[in-house]
């Protein structure tokens, strides 16, 4: 546990038939006490101007939020074989899998969400992404597809305009 630094935690695992990274979000102490104490502050300027329940509902959810997130810990892994990609668990969506051929996956690469979060996507054609493992850094997405390509040089991805190199 840290004060900053980053927000996930990647571990790689060499399988027989191929690889899997486990992605685990980390808790930093700067997340958990920074809002709460915006939070304690606001609350007490509400308390004792009384300004209202709206500026108190806010503390308390400035207060709230992070003391959720700091219990909330996301778990992703990622397996990788000369076929296909399988994402499962947390992965900034519904709990659930995800199954990409290579066939279909035309590149992968860092990208910054807008609506999504930040994270490795696998590009699906020209325009169309799978976010395959959120809230990486660009460091780390690259260590990521470089163990990738590194263990499957040869791997059929699908034709597109958009690729990605390692």
């Amino acid at each position: 546990m840290t004060w900053f630094g980053a927000a996930v935690r990647v571990e790689r695992f060499d399988d027989a038939d191929g690889l899997r990274f486990r992605v685990t979000s980390e808790r930093r102490l700067a997340a958990l006490i920074l809002p709460m104490l915006v939070g304690v502050m606001l609350f007490a300027f509400a308390w004792e101007e009384d300004v209202g329940g709206l500026l108190l509902l806010g503390a308390a959810g400035l207060i709230g939020l992070p003391v959720w997130r700091w219990m909330h810990v996301r778990v992703t892994e990622l397996r990788v074989t000369a076929m296909e990609l399988v994402v499962e668990g947390d992965g900034g969506r519904a709990k659930g899998m995800i199954w990409l051929p290579w066939s279909e996956v035309s590149g992968l690469q860092f990208q910054r969400g807008s609506a999504e979060p930040d994270g490795l996507y696998a590009l699906k054609g020209f325009a169309d992404r799978e976010c395959l493992v959120p809230d990486v850094s660009d460091g780390q997405a690259g260590e990521i597809v470089r163990a990738i390509y590194a263990r499957f040089p040869l791997v059929a991805m699908a034709e597109a305009v958009e690729t990605s190199a390692p």
